[in-house]
């Protein structure tokens, strides 16, 4: 049977011109054969016969024309050849299903009909698939799926066409299609990923393309709605708390929209998402850190590698690190980022914060990394050096101290801790220019090494400081640096001109005066003439000047009355006492200024006989008034020669004087006159002048003429009155003149000259002298002295000195300082122990005769218990070198001489002979005893400086010296069997407390031969002490 539109569009049979006999004979009975005629006739149609000429038409055209089939018509066609009339499968063979793929009968989801030619060019639907639902499906893409149904779904299977399921369909078609699909087919594809994922995921190929498929939506930038899609490994999870801190503002590193959902977040984990941070995963963080220039973020990002070191710890992935700048430091109060090879460590902060960013602490890792980081753990000496200046710098313009990580004084010990490691390897230039830094701070202030010591007896800022306590552990180093125990006057004497220089033309202010002060008062009391001839000190103005140059105001009365020139001369600051300017040798203004007439000035005296001029030289003729001014003179120590006698007073009408300045020992001369009218009185070695008619109202001629004796004779102007007093009266009211003006006597005289120095002694001191040629003599000391004329003189001790043996010691006599042998010397007793025997003791002596002198040889010497000296010269003497000068034997025996002298007695030879034998055997004992101290010394500082060095071999453990060094992971050195039972319970470093990730030690062998070798030096110098013992 042929249907009627087969029929009549058959262009290969047309059985109308067959009878009905023929068409049963042409057309077979068996359906299968039917439909491989039908079959091959159509491919024949498909091959060969292609087209055809129709009547009326010029161009061929296609014999069969498939298009004009309805998709029942295919429908019924494929049915048709596959199945008979009652629906079942004809057994067709497989050249059979091959003729039936070249027919273009197949209907697809496109609409399009295809031929299936094409091996594995066309597929099927698994029939969990709904067709209407595949939204997503490209249209390009739907040609390749061929529509099935109920009935052709078993022939399409026989013919050979796949069954694809819905995952396969995603992961072969759509998803490598995913980035040319319009979004809403795109947004239907991840609908149907998100609501299939639990079927989907079975198939490790679509897994394994969804990876790298860029189906996840993220902000391409910060703009709204700028959307883009990236395969999920290349974002970060956005519920991972250290990833979102780190990338909190770049959006396009996580999922967006529905993607953040918690069932999105779970499949992308699934496929990539990363959720944990591993090696590379760090070193991104790292380097958006450095991007974002964030100190916070760096802080959290070093904290983070911190808390997982054993993940990160590798040496590649260490030194990738370590080129990145992602490490927080702080300089200058601010944090920035720096590469890890820029900063400098927190325990280096006090060393270079002021050059050098430093490291937060956070950011410090392991000490094991540091090498591989670039991590240097101690700044180098230029560096810090830097750091030194400028930090005196930033003290010397501010005085508020900012720094927050420690004091003033944490700051310079960890300074000075690390001069005194390195002070060995600085260069000569580098130690000179910190010896002239102000490097060490002294309350608000930095002061040079040079102006610090040790001790000071009292405060002398700004010239010297003591050293701050804290400061003392660095003994060597300030040593090195110029501190010295306590200052010299010669110190003071520099510190003085330094002063000078940096004053330039300015004042002292009020404190600098009163320290300049102080300073003077001690080189005065410490120092020697030598160290007081380069001194300057502050004139009356506050200006520093050379001691040469000053004068003491002794006259005031003369520079107040205007007629000298104050700018040509430099009197001596007020507030310097008048001792001390003596103990400095400044001059007086009164030794260094002569007042001389006028040149070319002759006084024109007046013939006229005046009275007072007559009465007052007649005074000065009386022998009672010379000896009044000559006790005047003694009092005041004035050795003036000017006789009374030879003075003639001349009333002259008028005078004009200049004053001439010149030094003691100098032949300069300086004119220093303002005034040269004025004098009213003008006295030389045989006249004095008097200007009568120039005295002013009040002043009478005695008065002036005192006036100019107590200048002339140098008794100064407090004993005016009484002068004035004297020359006002008569010879025969001197005395009621003295008494009535409370004037001394010479008792009194005589007792206030006790003591002083070249001065006689007093009768009471007299009876008061005694000898002890080994007593010790305290400085200051009063004592007594024979001079030339065997009289005795009173004396000062300079230096204390005696005691135990004989000795020399230096003796002020007042003109003069001279040493004497304590055998020379004699004390005074205090009143209750002296006696009529001790009064009489010497002088009875002197008398004895010369029997008598040769039958007490040496018996008085030791019953005596003022000249009591067997024991100490032969046996008991301890010879000190602290003296002036070592006596010699031959001194001391001829002390002893002397001593017996003064009791009319002397050794024979034989005694002597023994005295001087015994004296160099001890002598020479003494120098052998000195050799061996000096080497029990040696010995002993040589111990000490071992003992010292000894800090390197003790364990950080057990504080003991190591007997069996072993090194350790944190590259630190133990005692092995302390470190060992340490690795026992714990896993960190004894030392730097960071995690240990090998318990393996390595013995450290240089260590322990170091350790033997100095056991073996400190017993052998015990061994040496011992023996010296």
């Amino acid at each position: 049977f042929v249907p009627p539109p087969l029929y009549r569009r058959s262009p290969v049979l047309e059985l109308a011109y067959f009878s009905k006999d023929d068409v049963q004979i042409l057309m077979p009975s068996d359906n299968v054969q039917l439909s491989r005629n039908i079959l091959n006739i159509l491919n024949q149609c498909l091959d060969y016969w292609t087209h055809i000429l129709l009547p009326g038409e010029v161009a061929p055209t296609l014999r069969l024309d498939w298009s004009n089939l309805s998709s029942d018509e295919l429908e019924f066609l494929l049915q048709k050849l596959t199945k008979n009339d009652q629906h079942a499968r004809l057994s067709l063979m497989a050249s059979d299903f091959d003729l039936l793929k070249a027919l273009p009968i197949f209907q697809t989801l496109s609409g399009s009909v295809v031929s299936l030619q094409d091996r594995n060019e066309h597929y099927t639907l698994d029939p969990s698939i709904n067709a209407d639902s595949l939204q997503y499906l490209p249209d390009r893409m739907k040609s390749k799926f061929l529509k099935e149904s109920a009935e052709n779904a078993d022939v399409l299977k026989d013919i050979g066409v796949e069954s694809m399921t819905e995952a396969k369909l995603l992961y072969m078609f759509v998803l490598p299609e995913f980035e040319r699909i319009p979004i809403p087919q795109k947004e239907s594809i991840c609908l149907t990923i998100l609501n299939k994922f639990n079927s989907l995921k079975n198939s490790a190929e679509f897994i394994a393309v969804l990876k790298e498929t860029p189906f996840v939506k993220h902000l391409r930038s910060e703009r709204e709605n700028d959307f883009d899609y990236v395969c999920a490994k290349e974002l970060f999870d956005p519920t991972v708390e250290f990833l979102h801190e780190i990338f909190e503002d770049s959006p396009s590193k996580f999922p967006a929209e529905q993607f953040t959902n918690p069932e999105w977040l779970e499949i992308l984990r699934e496929i990539g998402l990363i959720k944990t941070v591993d090696k590379d995963t760090f070193l991104l963080c790292a380097i958006r850190v450095e991007m974002s220039g964030s100190a916070s973020k760096a802080i959290k990002l070093h904290r983070f590698f911190s808390e997982n070191i054993s993940h990160f710890y590798d040496q590649e992935n260490l030194r990738k690190l370590s080129f990145i700048k992602c490490v927080p430091g702080e300089f200058n109060d601010s944090f920035s980022l720096y590469k890890f090879n820029e900063l400098c460590l927190p325990k280096d902060r006090n060393l270079v914060y002021l050059i050098s960013p430093v490291m937060h602490d956070e950011a410090v890792p392991a000490q094991v990394m540091w090498s591989t980081l670039g991590i240097v753990s101690s700044p180098t000496i230029s560096i810090v050096l830097k750091h030194i200046r400028a930090l005196i710098s930033q003290l010397e313009n501010t005085d508020r101290w900012t720094y927050k990580f420690g004091s003033i004084e944490d700051v310079f010990t960890s300074i000075f801790s690390f001069l005194q490691e390195n002070y060995s390897k600085l260069s000569p230039v580098v130690c000179n220019g910190l010896r002239n830094l102000a490097l060490v701070p002294v309350g608000a202030q930095c002061v040079k090494p040079t102006q610090l010591f040790f001790r000071l007896a009292k405060d002398l800022s700004p010239f010297f400081y003591e050293l701050p306590r804290r400061f003392g552990q660095f003994d060597s180093l300030m040593r090195n640096l110029g501190v010295r125990e306590s200052p010299t006057p010669e110190d003071y004497a520099v510190s003085l001109m330094e002063l000078k220089r940096d004053q330039g033309s300015s004042r002292l202010g009020i404190n600098d005066l009163s320290r300049c002060i102080d300073l003077l008062v001690m080189i005065a009391e410490e120092g020697t003439p030598e160290s007081c001839r380069s001194l300057v000190a502050p004139d009356e103005y506050g200006f520093l000047i050379k001691i040469d140059m000053l004068l003491v105001n002794d006259m005031p009365w003369l520079v107040n009355g205007g007629r000298l020139n104050r700018e040509r001369m430099h009197i001596v600051h007020p507030k310097l006492p008048g001792t001390l300017c003596q103990q400095l040798g400044i001059s007086r203004l009164s030794n260094c200024v002569r007042e001389i007439l006028e040149n070319n000035f002759q006084p024109q005296i007046l013939n006229n006989h005046d009275p007072d001029a007559e009465r007052i030289g007649s005074i000065l003729q009386q022998v009672e008034f010379s000896s009044f001014v000559l006790n005047l003179c003694q009092l005041h120590k004035s050795k003036t020669t000017i006789v009374l006698r030879n003075l003639a007073v001349c009333v002259v009408e008028s005078l004009c004087t200049r004053f001439i300045l010149s030094f003691p020992g100098r032949r300069e001369q300086v004119d220093i006159t303002k005034e040269n009218m004025g004098a009213i009185c003008f006295a030389n070695s045989n006249q004095i002048l008097l200007a009568k008619s120039q005295l002013p109202t009040g002043i009478t001629c005695e008065l002036a003429v005192s006036i100019c004796l107590s200048d002339l004779l140098g008794i100064g102007r407090s004993h005016v009155a009484a002068i004035s007093a004297m020359l006002a009266s008569n010879h025969l009211h001197f005395d009621n003149v003295q008494k009535a003006l409370g004037l001394r006597s010479k008792e009194n005289q005589d007792e206030l000259n006790r003591g002083i120095p070249g001065m006689h002694l007093h009768s009471i001191d007299r009876d008061l002298i005694g000898l002890k040629p080994l007593r010790h003599f305290s400085k200051g000391e009063i004592v007594g002295i024979k001079n030339n004329t065997d009289d005795y003189v009173y004396g000062v001790v300079v230096d204390g000195g005696g005691g135990n043996e004989l000795n020399r010691i230096v003796i002020n006599l007042g003109t003069e300082e001279s040493e004497y042998l304590t055998s020379q010397v004699y004390f005074f007793k205090r009143k209750s122990s002296v006696g009529q025997e001790d009064r009489e003791s010497v002088e009875q002596n002197q008398g004895c005769s010369s029997t008598e002198r040769s039958s007490m040889l040496l018996r008085p010497i030791g019953d005596s218990a003022e000249l009591n000296l067997t024991g100490n010269l032969l046996g008991e003497a301890n010879i000190s070198r602290n003296l002036i000068e070592p006596l010699g034997n031959s001194e001391i025996l001829s002390a002893v001489q002397d001593i017996l002298q003064l009791a009319n007695l002397s050794l024979d030879d034989n005694v002597e002979e023994v005295f001087s034998s015994n004296l160099n055997i001890r002598e020479e004992l003494s120098k052998q005893q000195a050799r061996v101290d000096t080497l029990l010394d040696n010995g002993n500082n040589l111990a000490s400086k071992l003992e010292k060095g000894s800090e390197t071999f003790l364990c950080p453990i057990t504080k003991d010296i190591m007997t069996d060094p072993v090194i350790c992971e944190d590259g630190h050195t133990y005692e092995k069997f302390a470190i060992e039972r340490w690795l026992e319970s714990k896993k960190t470093s004894p030392k730097t407390n960071q995690q240990l990730f090998s318990s393996t030690l390595i013995p450290n062998h240089a260590l322990r031969s170091a350790i033997e070798s100095w056991n073996n030096s400190i017993e052998q110098v015990r061994v040496f002490n011992d023996t010296l013992k």
